[in-house]
């Protein structure tokens, strides 16, 4: 009876996580960036979300999690996307290097 309930309860935790993998990717794929907030909040929160796919074993690699953090901007930063290169100092400083 035991071995049930916890079975039952393993495969509930599984479509919980699935959905909420599911929540975060679709947050992840539609953020984009407004100046309601700092450049800084926007970067925390799209970490925030990586982390918490990482946390459900879900790999994102930094390049891919880049492309989502250029994507999201505003075409007002259109220019970073192409004569920019960005990466990520996971001490939670953005760098840009100016490659003009």
């Amino acid at each position: 009876m035991l071995k049930k309930y916890l079975s039952f309860v393993e495969d509930r935790f599984r479509s919980a996580n699935k959905s909420l993998s599911t929540t975060l990717m679709s947050c992840l794929t539609a953020i984009k960036y407004d100046d309601s907030r700092s450049m800084h909040d926007h970067l925390i929160e799209i970490m925030n979300i990586a982390t918490k796919l990482r946390r459900l074993g879900m790999a994102i690699d930094d390049d891919f999690l880049i492309h989502f953090i250029l994507h999201s901007l505003t075409l007002e930063y259109g220019i970073f996307q192409v004569n920019n290169t960005w990466w990520l100092d996971f001490g939670a400083t953005t760098h840009i290097c100016n490659t003009m």
